[in-house]
């Protein structure tokens, strides 16, 4: 080991000085450019975050708003069926009970349509193929609207009767 004269340990840091205000100007030059691209790429992420919650939450709303008038429709086709079934059993063949059956089928013809296809709009394409559980229900829904009475006749025939005049005589398609 080789002895130095004394004091040049002060002249080799002075030397040095120079060096190390560069690294570090250098190193905070480099860490404020890294803090700023964080910060800015920490906002992206922050506005996609609360764009996608609130897509998700409008989402949500309207489901829930669709499963609620789904429920209100069968609610209803429940209670027209119900009503119907009632009349039926009580006086046969009564213009009121015929409108009350008419009503019935529409109404519960409807309701079976909307929540068979929002099912198989949720479930998507894959339920739509031949021999899924939902595909039959939704053909069964859309098939029973042309069972006799058609919904389209039923509707006419429930028309005519609501404006006043005779179903037998006033719709556009002869009843039986």
């Amino acid at each position: 080991m080789q002895l130095q004269p004394e004091g040049s340990d002060k002249m080799n840091l002075m030397n040095l000085w120079p060096y190390i205000v560069v690294n570090g100007l250098l190193v905070a030059v480099v860490w404020a450019w890294m803090h700023a691209r964080y910060k800015k790429r920490l906002a992206s992420e922050k506005a996609r975050y609360v764009q996608f919650q609130q897509a998700s939450s409008r989402f949500m709303l309207e489901a829930k708003r669709q499963v609620a008038q789904l429920n209100t429709d069968l609610a209803a086709a429940r209670l027209a069926v119900a009503e119907a079934a009632r009349r039926v059993d009580r006086a046969p063949g009564e213009p009121d009970t015929n409108r009350w059956v008419w009503r019935a089928k529409l109404l519960a013809g409807d309701a079976a349509a909307d929540v068979a296809s929002s099912m198989l709009e949720a479930a998507g394409t894959s339920a739509s193929r031949r021999g899924h559980p939902l595909e039959r229900l939704y053909r069964d829904a859309r098939c029973g609207a042309l069972q006799p009475a058609t919904s389209d006749v039923c509707a006419d025939w429930l028309g005519a009767a609501a404006a006043g005049g005779d179903p037998d005589v006033d719709a556009a398609v002869p009843r039986w």
